[in-house]
């Protein structure tokens, strides 16, 4: 697999040396970008959400970093790849070590990845769904970004598959839903949207911005809440949201949602055309 090592190619494997950050702290930030008809989507979120989180710990990203730039470096590395379907392109950002004391990092400037790969496609149902039990997430000023110290959804996501689940929904420290292992979530309740609120701690996903902004657009009613578990279980249809796209949930538990295909049928229709 041929990649982009700040913005050179190269195949198979990068360098890096051991007081490399990303290995020795998880500096960084990461973005995972669904290529859909050779066309990489939602890209301006993306970059959005990548220098707000840049700011937010102090890194410098290079010039070559931008939408226009980047666009083409996945659509090279499609073509270097032989990739011709749909494919998922995923950049990583971290602090390079040239100066550090203990945790410590004075430098700004960024190492960078690209690679792109093939995708599999979505479930079209998830029906086995239930509540984390080992998991718990909190609000802090960088929950809301993709960072490469993502431990806590590396522990869910083997829960998840520990449990035979479909998908697995973390609560936060005061017993209110979040998000999933990878993904945003989205419940209906008697004709209005509903979503965590980024101060729950959930990450503030491409895909839910986009859908939030869609539905101001279209002046679709939804709130941003912190709710406990009990109240998305009295829900009319429930689904996850992320790059890749929307999914619906058959059942949490024993509660079951037999309207999830069909009102996120609906909620496509009329926030994705």
């Amino acid at each position: 697999m041929t990649v982009l090592f700040n913005n050179l190619p190269t195949k198979d494997q990068i360098a890096c040396g051991i007081n490399d950050r990303a290995i020795q702290f998880g500096d960084g930030l990461f973005e995972t970008i669904k290529i859909q008809d050779q066309m990489p989507r939602l890209l301006s979120y993306h970059m959005s959400r990548l220098r707000r989180g840049a700011e937010a710990i102090g890194l410098s990203l290079p010039d070559y970093l931008h939408q226009d730039q980047l666009c083409a470096d996945i659509l090279r590395l499609m073509g270097t790849n032989n990739l011709t379907g749909n494919a998922t392109a995923k950049l990583i950002v971290w602090r390079k070590p040239e100066y550090q004391k203990a945790y410590f990092g004075g430098d700004a400037q960024a190492n960078t990845l690209l690679l792109v790969k093939g995708s599999p496609d979505l479930l079209p149902l998830k029906e086995h769904v239930s509540f984390s039990q080992e998991v718990v997430l909190h609000y802090w000023k960088l929950s809301r970004y993709k960072t490469i110290s993502a431990l806590p959804f590396v522990l869910a996501a083997s829960e998840r598959n520990q449990r035979g689940l479909d998908e697995l929904i973390l609560l936060n420290t005061k017993g209110y839903v979040t998000e999933c292992v990878s993904s945003n979530i989205f419940w209906v309740k008697d004709d209005q949207l509903f979503t965590p609120s980024l101060q729950t701690g959930c990450v503030g996903g491409v895909m839910r911005s986009f859908l939030l902004d869609r539905c101001k657009e279209e002046n679709i009613a939804y709130q941003e809440v912190e709710v406990l578990a009990k109240e998305i279980l009295a829900a009319n249809a429930v689904f996850t949201s992320n790059s890749q796209g929307l999914q619906a949930i058959q059942g949490i538990d024993s509660a079951f949602f037999p309207e999830s295909q069909e009102i996120l049928s609906g909620i496509k229709a009329a926030l994705l055309k």
